[in-house]
């Protein structure tokens, strides 16, 4: 499989069950490390490079690396609303079509 290719749902399933699933939820971000279920590291923003190019960015209190740790940590909930938004869309209404492409593009660039 390509590593850069989205992974593509099995058959005709709900959008969101992907063959590659992220770890479960829920995630914290009780600093610049990302935590999921038993205290699992998922990422970390605190390297050292990471830190000196968000103080290039004029971030010297580490304020907008901790709202990105906290977005990344909220991955897991936003996409599962989402997926449970979905069923919800009415398909007759104008543009429904394009918001559920676009969801699952989106979801396709968040799971896979």
């Amino acid at each position: 499989m390509n590593a850069h290719a989205p992974i593509q749902p099995r058959g005709r399933q709900q959008p969101g069950l992907f063959e590659v699933k992220p770890t479960p939820g829920p995630w914290r971000a009780p600093s610049a490390g990302i935590y999921g279920p038993d205290d699992l590291l998922i990422c970390s923003l605190g390297h050292e490079d990471t830190v000196r190019a968000y103080r290039a960015r004029g971030d010297t209190c580490g304020e907008l690396l901790m709202a990105n740790a906290r977005l990344i940590a909220a991955a897991p909930e936003l996409v599962a609303a989402i997926v449970a938004l979905l069923p919800f869309v009415d398909g007759k209404k104008p543009g429904a079509l394009d918001v559920c492409m676009a969801v699952h593009a989106v979801l396709t660039k968040a799971i896979g």
